[in-house]
């Protein structure tokens, strides 16, 4: 079982005074320069200005929190509605401009390696689940017995966390990461819901790649009943938004909402000099939308060996992988650290050349 390890990198600390939702009264102290903030990108493809009335880049505290009242209802609804389990007048047109729906692209795991698949895929039309139109799926979901260990797919700090017992995620903590801690040339956020306990991790605190989140549950309201689902089976969804600054605010005690935000398929958040945006991934060829997976192994070691994301789930290993981990087998895994060398993807024929997908964002 792995042992969570807090990281020692530059970042905004946090002290916290704890309240019931991610709605925490901090205050913040600087230990070191925040991190270069990724180019400014082209305008996004679509009718999306860059020059969103969202933006509030001046007000934003150091650590990228935001009033959310400084961000206008359609990033509200764009990126928040999923989380509102209906309780909304947000349409779902505002979510598909900024990125929410099917690309088809699939998770490919390393040789000899068994890892937890996904059942509900990203993009998925819930309409039939909620007997509602306009219902897509804001991420995917990998069954797992009860109590089956989460872990953080990256270094991060943690800004958001959720009791969810007024919505369909239930118990939930949400990570953000730096273009540093990922490899991606946005600031990204990851969210892991459903847990059978909250996670012990404050807000503000930092968080390594590989560690120990929580236990895997069901927790979460039925669209049908309004209480908890009796139900659901036990599994992880797993959610990414992303935006170019960082910045972020709390939607009452439901969600974290990027300013100017987009979502991101899942299986995007593990590719490397590759586009990620949602158009991009939809329009590639039926043959080209594997995505290799980085992974957490059982004993602690990853494939590759330097990797900056993994699988919320760890993977257990077969007897010959085309790539072995460098890493000495321990509880405890030594992983995430800033000065690893980017990963390669050859033990799986990833193909395809690195291109500049910092133009388009959607």
């Amino acid at each position: 079982m792995l042992v969570a390890v807090l990281g020692c990198s530059s970042a905004t600390s946090v002290e916290v005074i704890s309240t019931p939702l991610a709605e925490a009264t901090t205050e913040v102290k600087i230990d070191a320069p925040a991190p270069t903030k990724p180019p400014t990108p082209a305008a996004p493809a679509g009718n999306i200005s860059t020059e969103s009335p969202s933006l509030a880049t001046s007000v934003a505290r150091a650590d990228g929190l935001l009033d959310i009242a400084l961000l206008d209802k359609f990033i509200r609804c764009a990126m928040g509605k999923p989380a509102m389990a209906g309780k909304t007048d947000c349409t779902l047109e505002p979510a598909i401009e900024r990125g929410l729906f099917a690309t088809g692209i699939t998770p490919r795991f390393p040789n000899n390696t068994e890892c937890r698949d996904i059942d509900d895929y990203w993009g998925m039309d819930y309409s039939k689940k909620s007997k509602k139109e306009g219902s897509y799926h804001g991420g995917i979901d990998m069954p797992a017995p009860f109590g089956t260990p989460i872990y953080a797919a990256a270094n991060g700090t943690v800004v958001g966390k959720f009791l969810g017992d007024n919505n369909l995620r239930g118990i939930e903590i949400v990570l953000r990461h730096s273009p540093q801690d990922t490899g991606l040339p946005v600031w990204t956020f990851t969210q892991y819901t459903h847990f059978s306990e909250m996670p012990s991790q404050e807000v503000g605190q930092r968080t390594r790649m590989g560690e120990f989140l929580g236990p895997t549950g069901n927790t979460g309201i039925s669209i049908k009943t309004g209480k908890q689902s009796e139900t659901r089976r036990p599994a992880i969804h797993f959610g990414v938004l992303y935006n170019t600054n960082g910045n972020y605010a709390v939607l009452k005690d439901l969600a974290i909402i990027p300013e100017d935000g987009y979502w991101m398929d899942p299986n995007a958040f593990f590719l490397v000099d590759h586009p990620f945006n949602t158009g991009a991934l939809k329009a590639l060829p039926d043959n080209d939308k594997e995505v290799p997976i980085p992974v957490l192994l059982d004993d602690g070691n990853t494939i590759p060996s330097a990797t900056k994301t993994v699988w919320p789930y760890s993977c257990s290993k077969g007897d010959a992988g085309t790539t072995e981990p460098t890493a000495t087998p321990t509880s405890t895994p030594v992983i995430g650290t800033s000065e690893q060398e980017e990963p390669s993807w050859e033990y799986i024929g990833f193909t395809h050349a690195p291109v500049d997908f910092t133009q388009i964002l959607v």
